[in-house]
């Protein structure tokens, strides 16, 4: 059997690191988490949710603010602590001191998405706020960070697709194989940065009418759109499939199913006022 000519392909040679000072050095991907800090706030600020007026504007800032940090703090914790137990617990279990050590990589973005919604929750019941008032804008801004998050992936050579021969496959570096490969993060960025996006940000002045339109509107769309592309993505190794699907797609599919009952309370609430 003949060795494949692997010269036709590209081969991944980005540097993971964005910025280097001295022995400091900053990863492309700790970059995409200051920007999406100040994105989600520019957006959180010019983007109200219509009912939202009702609302004293001084007590919503404060606990606008006070959803931004606590709400970053429990992304973080829920998206690692999410990665640790659902998808790498075996080794987290013979290597304890690992956990913490979240510059390694191991960030689950369902996790970051409970995080989140945590934070909303417990913010919303301490000012008395409806919740969505403070998710709905942050759903609208949240597919641009996804977009460069994934592409941080890519330049991280990291969250590698499966082996194809298509013409725009890439070999990755260790410690993958040097198979060429689906470029999934790139597929991904497209899918759920400018696909879902494009759609909620076409739509927004319709789903802004609707407190939560936006927020489950999201939850079903980048779902639906993470679903399709594990398709292409190489399944975790230590947890492979599942009745033929990867973990990220059932954790998608339960997303799908809270995104509809979502829209039907909406819908029913609408109705009987």
């Amino acid at each position: 059997m003949s060795t494949p000519d692997l010269s036709q392909w590209y081969h991944h040679s980005l540097d993971p690191i964005a910025l280097r000072i001295g022995d400091f050095s900053i990863p492309w991907y700790w970059l995409v988490y200051v920007f999406g800090w100040f994105w989600c706030d520019t957006i959180s600020r010019r983007v109200s949710v219509s009912s939202a007026n009702q609302v004293d504007q001084k007590l919503f800032e404060k606990a606008r603010l006070d959803f931004f940090l606590w709400g970053w703090v429990s992304l973080i914790v829920c998206s690692r602590m999410t990665y640790v137990l659902v998808y790498n617990w075996v080794h987290y279990l013979k290597n304890p001191e690992q956990i913490f050590a979240i510059w390694n990589g191991g960030m689950s973005f369902h996790g970051g998405l409970i995080g989140v919604a945590i934070a909303a929750f417990a913010v919303s019941r301490i000012y008395k706020i409806p919740i969505f008032y403070l998710t709905d804008p942050i759903a609208l801004a949240i597919p641009a960070v996804l977009f460069f998050g994934r592409l941080s992936n890519f330049a991280n050579g990291e969250l590698p697709g499966r082996i194809s021969t298509v013409p725009w496959a890439v070999v990755f570096p260790s410690p993958f194989d040097g198979a060429p490969r689906h470029p999934s993060q790139i597929y991904e960025a497209l899918a759920e940065g400018i696909f879902v996006g494009l759609i909620l940000f076409l739509g927004r002045k319709t789903l802004l009418t609707r407190p939560g339109a936006l927020s489950f509107g999201f939850m079903g769309l980048y779902a639906a759109a993470r679903f399709f592309v594990e398709f292409f993505r190489e399944p975790d190794p230590q947890l492979g499939l599942i009745l033929g699907f990867s973990t990220g797609q059932w954790l998608c599919i339960f997303m799908m199913v809270c995104a509809i009952a979502g829209m039907a309370h909406i819908s029913k609430s609408q109705t009987r006022n």
